[in-house]
């Protein structure tokens, strides 16, 4: 990325359009509304800060809520006791969000008194994966079962105005100590439109949390027997285009817009002489092999950052779950030393792998910041639930979105964003995986090939 570039807007409004896809909506926005937050405790207050001074309506989709969080919920409380005409609207996975951990209590269990207090105001869904039925519910232990697919979205909405769009859920290490990303989208009733929607949809196929009786169990769960694709035409500095994913379902949207748009930059690099340049960050390296194959046959150069074995959120788990983090090393030196056989036959490709590690912080941040050709700033990203791996194709609900602008301020927020997570990085050479903390077990080795697809 060197001197600065000498893109016009019109000339990346035109670009943008060649990235357009007929299968996905394109939602023009204001970028001057659009805030990219830095840290987890920034997220943690926005959230409350929304929560407080909503009047109409809440959704909220996450994997799971934490046991822990009491303010948030009492947040939800005093917002709809302030607020007679408030509805919340909540979604989660229903295996991750029964799941009893503290006590005895499962995240479906913090929802009662909200829902036995405000029946009509207050709605709970939980995602069941289809993949779970018959022989397979009866014998796949807890934990274990969420390897079949889970509701991975992570979207908030405000109002039918904001919307944050991120990866992180809602527990306090997502409050404090795990990176992830989140952009703030302030005053865009089309894309919180679309989000809502969506959520809707999901809800229709989901259980229902219902409070029942203080004499019976404490909670039950019941079942019931997307916008429209915009234009350029409205003026506008910045668009986003949001995708899905739920494979499980039939639908690949996400899967192949992403693709779509790899192989669009890869076509800009090839009739580029400045190229493009991309930083590509998941927590879980684990790509699925189309992913990984278009970086590899890219003309543009690829930056990856990924988390170091003790930032995964796996890292010093009890059980076998200890050597998760040991399975990404060796997934990560496989895509090593593919992109090192690449390289060689192309002098001048360039992929690089960096680590991200903060003492005592995990990373779930996940997306790509792209900069086309002189660019100093990026003028696309993409970011989302997505992990770019097997189970996020194969296995679990996703939702992305893809942000276009030529707004300087927001371009210049999202440059920052991504230089603060490489702050925190060491780049990856061959060295680092003869170290002894990187010893993969024969057997982790053995079954890496069977167990690939649940990650």
């Amino acid at each position: 990325m060197s001197a600065s570039s000498a893109s016009t807007p019109e000339a990346l409004e035109q670009q943008f359009r060649d990235f357009a896809h007929p299968d996905v909506p394109i939602i023009p926005i204001n970028g001057q509304r659009a805030t990219v937050l830095s840290e987890p405790t920034e997220f943690y207050q926005t959230l409350l800060h929304e929560i407080r001074n909503a009047k109409r309506s809440i959704h909220l989709s996450t994997l799971y809520i934490g046991h822990a969080e009491t303010e948030l919920l009492q947040a939800l409380d005093d917002a709809l006791a302030r607020n007679a005409q408030l509805e919340v609207r909540i979604l989660f996975d229903g295996l991750r969000g029964t799941r009893q951990r503290h006590r005895g209590n499962s995240p479906a269990d913090l929802f009662v008194p909200l829902v036995q207090r405000y029946p009509q105001r207050v709605h709970v869904a939980l995602y069941h994966t289809p993949q779970l039925a018959g022989w397979r519910q009866r014998v796949y232990p807890e934990r274990y079962n969420e390897t079949l697919g889970l509701m991975h979205i992570k979207a908030y909405v405000f109002d039918g105005s904001t919307t944050i769009v991120s990866g992180a859920n809602l527990s306090v290490d997502y409050f404090t100590q795990r990176q992830d990303r989140y952009v703030v989208f302030r005053e865009e009733p089309q894309l919180a439109r679309y989000f809502t929607q969506l959520l809707d949809v999901i809800r229709r196929f989901s259980y229902r949390l219902e409070g029942t009786p203080p004499s019976s169990s404490k909670y039950r769960l019941v079942t019931d027997e997307a916008a429209p694709p915009s234009n350029f035409t409205t003026p506008t500095d910045s668009w986003v285009i949001p995708s899905i994913q739920m494979a499980q379902l039939g639908l690949r949207q996400d899967e192949q817009y992403f693709q779509h748009l790899l192989r669009r930059l890869d076509q800009q690099a090839r009739t580029d002489p400045a190229g493009v340049s991309a930083q590509f960050t998941s927590a879980y390296f684990n790509f699925a092999e189309p992913i990984q194959r278009l970086i590899l046959d890219s003309r543009a150069e690829f930056n990856l950052i990924i988390a170091a074995p003790e930032a995964n959120g796996f890292f010093n788990a009890r059980g076998i779950s200890k050597y998760v983090p040991v399975a990404y090393s060796d997934f990560e030196y496989d895509f090593y030393r593919r992109a090192q056989r690449a390289m060689q036959m192309q002098p001048n490709k360039r992929i690089t792998i960096q680590e991200y590690h903060r003492p005592g912080w995990t990373f779930h941040g996940k997306g790509l910041w792209f900069y086309l050709g002189k660019e100093t700033t990026p003028s696309i990203t993409v970011l989302g639930s997505s992990n770019y791996g097997y189970r996020s194709l194969e296995r679990d609900l996703e939702a992305q979105v893809t942000l276009f602008t030529t707004n300087q301020k927001l371009r210049q927020a999202l440059h920052t964003e991504m230089m603060d997570l490489r702050r925190y990085t060491n780049t990856v050479t061959g060295d680092i995986f003869t170290q002894v903390g990187r010893r993969v077990p024969t057997w982790v080795r053995m079954v890496k090939p069977f167990i690939r697809g649940f990650f």
